[in-house]
């Protein structure tokens, strides 16, 4: 749920260079997974979520997600593991983990915040359907 506020909120406040910066990070979540390089792609997921707090910059989410760190650092790394078994990287293939992080940019790129809303719902969907986590 924190996630989807702060992808709402960030529609309305990135700038072009925010909107580029979470595009780059997209981008180097795929080409590291692609590469079957998990950790650096799970740094590169990690990035991108942090870096949209900081867009918002607000106090209170910077308090919850710093207070959530540690245990959002290992649900997502035991998911990201989880997606690795059951969906291998081959040479020029993505795994849609990481490409549903482009409706989130794009969204905010549009400043849509009700799409940056669903693409981020849509985000924990995908996750949800493919590790069978909530």
């Amino acid at each position: 749920m924190l996630d989807v506020a702060i992808a709402e909120a960030a529609a309305r406040l990135a700038t072009a260079d925010d909107v580029d910066s979470l595009r780059e990070l997209v981008d180097e979540t795929v080409a590291a997974s692609g590469a079957g390089d998990e950790e650096r792609a799970l740094q590169a997921d990690l990035q991108f979520h942090r870096r949209l707090n900081t867009i918002v910059d607000n106090p209170v989410f910077y308090l919850l997600h710093d207070g959530l760190s540690h245990v959002l650092h290992q649900e997502l790394t035991e998911r990201r593991k989880r997606a690795a078994e059951l969906e291998p990287t081959a040479p020029a293939k993505t795994r849609v983990i990481d490409t549903v992080h482009y409706g989130i940019v794009e969204a905010i790129a549009e400043r849509d915040s009700e799409g940056a809303r669903i693409a981020m719902r849509r985000h924990f969907e995908v996750w949800s359907s493919l590790t069978g986590s909530p």
